[in-house]
């Protein structure tokens, strides 16, 4: 499985390019030819903590995209490369080893095949990628557009050489500090290319910072709609988006349904509120990892789903892919890359809905939450169930501290204007009665309820009611029939109060789930929630 180096952006790359030649004759397809490696510096952040690696002149895709930022999938089955950079969508074909972009016929130099993996002439791809090449007599850079860097003016003598003979003359010419080695320092200038600069001729540029006004949007209100069968319904005004579970992937060449009710979409237009349509997996990981395993059924699903937006005017779609395998995490990302680039093209809409970190592989730790974020406009975080059916512990289906403390960990590294927060509209009720096999043991069973079901249950048992300050909710006890029955009861202040956290973390909004689970009670608060900005 391919790993990714989450958050380093690779401001200049070095290369000694006196290592070695480009071979003369391609390699045999099957052959990934051992070549004496290239030595490169690599800096992240101000180029304080440069480290070197070694990079070859024909170099593993996956070693390129862990330090490139890019996302790339190799078909093996049709010999084709899959890769997206910035939000442009590369295709290449693999003839006669070499890279085919398939948008222009043009080589994207040499290519070697080894069962599932290639390996691709390094410098060319990424000079196809946007990477600038500056050359010295010994040295080679690359560096992206616009590299997180720290800018110089230089003046005076300059050198155009490592070996400091070859002499340039030069007056406030603007460029790039790299690196220091002794007395004099390597820069990146805008007409020279690379020079060594003494001390005196260089002078480190202070820009100063326009800071823009931040304008605060309003927090987005999007519910979920399970049925997405009711073509009458009003809605409170404080919904934004309402998102109908239509779509699903139905086959292994990645064939959808076309589940579309054109009234229901009528009525969402007449009050004013936008469509977003949810497509889930079917939850079969074994469907799902045959689609994602083959770049022609991906650009097949993709296919369909642009045509379904466009066709019937929604304005976005929601992944909702649960239950996968975990060695599909990365090709999950890819498809959604991949999907993301027409998405904008479109001018749509590209949500993913995402669990928590934790839990099984399968359901939780195979999203990579950080990537999928870096390629869609929003995850829809389902920061619900703290405590599942199958649970054999009694618990809330959301507790605050819970969610409160995912939330923390998740901003640190997702943007927090990307996350919706998903809230639920639903209880589950437990139901304990003691073991008859294993002493001081309860037997565990639950169901979940709609909002307003509790409610029920309070008036005719009169249950023990207990504040729980630690999931900022009431809990909820009674016996009957042997039964120890308990609840902590999501009503709308315990969801209003949850929803309160997109102001303590800035974030884009709230999700609810679903549609046809809550009191109409609950709309006002969320609509305080969603005006109260600080």
């Amino acid at each position: 499985m391919k790993k990714r180096v989450v958050g380093i952006i690779l401001g200049a790359i070095v290369l000694l390019t006196s290592a070695c030649s480009i071979l003369e004759q391609p390699p045999e397809k099957v052959d990934v030819p051992i070549i004496e490696p290239i030595v490169a510096q690599v800096w992240s952040g101000e180029r304080t903590d440069g480290y070197e690696l070694s990079i070859d002149a024909l170099t593993d895709i996956e070693r390129l995209e862990e330090y490139f930022k890019f996302y790339a999938d190799f078909d093996e089955s049709s010999m084709r490369l899959s890769l997206v950079k910035d939000g442009k969508w590369y295709r290449f074909d693999v003839q006669n080893n070499e890279l085919i972009n398939l948008h222009d016929s043009t080589s994207w130099g040499k290519a070697a095949v080894d069962g599932n993996s290639i390996s691709v002439e390094s410098s060319v791809v990424l000079a196809g990628l946007g990477y600038q090449v500056s050359k010295s007599e010994t040295l080679t850079l690359m560096t992206a557009d616009e590299p997180d860097s720290i800018r110089v003016t230089v003046s005076g003598e300059a050198y155009s050489d490592h070996t400091k003979t070859q002499k340039v003359t030069l007056e406030n010419e603007s460029g790039i500090w790299l690196d220091q080695e002794e007395s004099f320092s390597l820069v990146l200038t805008d007409h020279k290319g690379l020079l060594w600069v003494g001390e005196s001729g260089l002078e480190f540029a202070v820009e100063e910072e326009v800071l823009e006004e931040e304008q605060q949007l309003k927090p987005l209100l999007i519910a979920w709609d399970l049925y997405g069968n009711k073509s009458e319904q009003e809605y409170h005004e404080s919904l934004d988006v309402i998102i109908p579970k239509w779509l699903s992937l139905k086959a292994e060449d990645g064939t959808i349904n076309d589940l579309y009710r054109p009234l229901y979409h009528e009525n969402i237009k007449k009050q004013g509120k936008d469509l977003w349509v949810l497509v889930n997996n079917s939850f079969d990981p074994e469907l799902t990892s045959s689609v994602l395993n083959s770049l022609e059924a991906r650009e097949n699903m993709i296919g369909q789903l642009i045509d379904y937006a466009l066709i019937n005017k929604v304005e976005g779609i929601n992944i909702d892919f649960e239950n996968m395998f975990l060695e599909d995490s990365d090709l999950f990302v890819q498809f959604v890359a991949e999907l993301s680039t027409r998405m904008k093209e479109k001018g749509l809409i590209l949500s993913v809905a995402v669990t928590v970190p934790g839990g099984s592989d399968n359901w939780s730790i195979v999203y990579d939450r950080d990537r999928l974020s870096e390629v869609s406009d929003y995850l829809t975080l389902m920061a619900y169930d703290q405590y599942w059916a199958s649970s054999q512990t009694s618990g809330p289906v959301a507790g605050y501290s819970w969610v409160d403390g995912h939330l923390e960990e998740l901003v640190k590294t997702i943007p927090s204007e990307k996350i919706l927060l998903g809230v639920p509209f639903y209880t589950r009720i437990w139901y304990e009665t003691p073991s008859l096999e294993i002493p001081n043991q309860m037997k565990v069973k639950s169901k979940s309820v709609y909002m307003a079901s509790p409610q029920q249950l309070i008036d005719d048992y009169d249950p023990v009611r207990v504040w729980d300050a630690t999931n900022s909710q009431y809990y909820f006890a009674y016996f009957k029939d042997n039964q120890l029955i308990k609840f902590w009861y999501d009503d709308e202040e315990a969801v209003g109060r949850k929803a309160q956290l997109i102001h303590k973390y800035n974030l884009a909004g709230i999700a609810a789930w679903s549609l046809g689970f809550e009191r109409e009670t609950v709309w006002p608060v969320l609509q305080k929630v969603k005006e109260d900005i600080q």
